[in-house]
């Protein structure tokens, strides 16, 4: 049995194989009608597929306009929202400039206001003063009032001027080992120096800090017990450290929880003690040999910026600083003294307008006063035996960053009169000599320091009867270092003026 040809097309006739002829033969029309028919389907399918693909593509097309439609709204909608920014952070900026003028005028009249009570200050003190004048006379710090009728004086002139640093040199020392002379000088720039005088070099440079260096000291503990070249560095980075500048390396470390300030190595025990000063407001008292605190000093309500020890006394004991004393200064205006044997606080001294950045102790017929330098721009001088101001001096015109007595000894002024001098250094460019006698013109003024801005920021008196031992073979000298970098180096020669 066979199927038919035109089966596909709908026809489901079967037959012997034989009689698949008669059967096409005979049944041609309606074979024929089965193909057209088919044909008519499958043009109709088409038709419908054709009206659909249209209907389709204007779907898509009215989607596609939907889409641009929707495209531009929406950029539409972001170039408002630009606008809108580009608006508001023109009014931020307008605000910005509005509030930085504001504050620049906020800031103008707080100095203003101080200016105008630093003017009230000064005029409320100047009865005090001369009534202090009069009151000094009858103590103890110096020779009787006689007037100078002839000063001769020595020519302090520049001998070196050094590029040690690019920022604030905050600390400067001076010192002999083994018969060569060193200046170190610690500053902003995070760096120490070590200047070898005899060679005319820098001998180290050490720059581990991680932050400005507001205080150097050399050491004279580590050269005296092991024949060691060391300088000590505070800083604000929270440590002090120690160098060995004659192999140029890092040999110890103090850690605090707070930036360090002032440092000064004991003067018993061969400087075995470091007594430093704190930005949490506190004075520390370090074994050096140890490198461990032994104790802590609370009192002040501000930064303790700078620190004294009392000077020898063959009276005081040499074990655990027994008769020795400590003198702070901070940035709450105040001078304290303690008593590093009992740990106790001995003395306030209050006067200042702003915080004290220089202390010292006296020496010699001065050994019961301390020396004070301020950014109030005064010096002033104390007796710590009655808590009292006994004498001011005004004539800077900027912060007075460092303070130094002058031993008499020292002819900065040759006359009959034993005088007690002081000087100060002050961002404002100047060093001043005063005599403790008198609070009124400074006796010398060194104001010559190059063309360009150099406010002295620290001072280190050098001086001694054998100039061979000196700089330059001076028998005094200032060491200087300043806002601009440089460390100076000012040093007598004799003249007559």
């Amino acid at each position: 049995m066979v199927k038919c040809w035109f089966e596909p097309f709908g026809c489901n006739h079967l037959c012997l194989k034989y009689a698949i002829t008669d059967h096409l033969t005979s049944n041609m029309k309606f074979h024929f009608d089965l193909v057209i028919k088919s044909f008519d389907t499958l043009q109709q399918t088409i038709r419908q597929y054709q009206e659909e693909i249209k209907k389709l593509n204007l779907e898509n097309e009215t989607l596609k306009v939907g889409l641009q439609l929707k495209e531009e709204k929406h950029e539409e909608i972001i170039q408002i929202l630009r606008s809108q920014l580009d608006v508001e952070r023109l009014q931020k900026e307008k605000l910005d400039n509005d509030l930085l003028k504001h504050m620049e005028i906020i800031n103008s009249l707080k100095k203003s206001i101080i200016n105008l009570k630093l003017y009230q200050t000064e005029k409320d003190n100047e009865l005090k003063n001369k009534f202090n004048e009069m009151r000094y006379t009858k103590r103890k710090f110096c020779t009787t009032k006689r007037s100078i009728k002839k000063k001769e004086y020595i020519s302090i002139d520049l001998s070196i001027s050094l590029n040690a640093h690019n920022d604030y040199v905050y600390g400067i020392d001076y010192t002999t080992f083994d018969d060569n002379q060193f200046i170190c000088s610690g500053s902003a720039d995070k760096k120490v120096c070590v200047f070898d005088v005899n060679n005319d070099k820098y001998n180290a440079y050490f720059d581990l800090h991680l932050g400005p260096v507001y205080c150097v000291k050399f050491s004279q503990y580590h050269y005296n017990k092991n024949k060691l070249n060391i300088v000590c560095s505070s800083s604000r980075d929270n440590t002090i450290r120690f160098w060995d500048f004659k192999n140029n390396a890092q040999i110890g470390i103090l850690k605090n929880d707070h930036s360090l300030c002032g440092i000064e190595f004991s003067s018993f025990n061969h400087g075995k003690y470091l007594c430093s000063g704190s930005f949490d407001n506190t004075i520390r008292i370090w074994d050096v040999e140890t490198l461990n605190p032994l104790c802590v000093l609370s009192g002040h309500d501000d930064v303790v910026w700078c620190i004294a020890i009392s000077p020898s006394n063959s009276n005081a004991g040499l074990v655990g600083g027994n008769g020795y004393t400590i003198c702070s200064g901070s940035y709450d205006g105040t001078i304290r003294t303690w008593d590093i044997d009992t740990h106790k606080q001995l003395n306030v001294l209050t006067g200042h307008e702003r915080g004290i950045r220089s202390v010292k102790y006296g020496r010699n017929n001065m050994q019961n006063t301390v020396l004070s330098g301020s950014s109030d721009r005064t010096v002033r001088l104390w007796d710590i035996r009655s808590n009292e101001q006994v004498q001011r001096f005004d004539g800077h015109k900027n912060i007075v960053w460092s303070v130094e007595y002058i031993i008499s000894t020292i002819n900065i002024i040759k006359c009959s009169n034993n005088l007690n001098l002081v000087c100060s250094g002050s961002e404002d460019d100047t060093i001043k000599i005063w005599d403790t006698r008198s609070n009124k013109n400074p006796l010398y003024t060194i104001n010559n320091f190059e063309k360009e801005r150099n406010g002295i920021t620290s001072i280190k008196l050098v001086q001694s009867d054998n100039k061979k031992q000196l700089i330059h073979n001076c028998n005094f000298g200032l060491i200087c270092g300043s806002v601009s970098g440089k460390v100076f180096f000012y040093g007598e020669q004799s003249s007559n003026k």
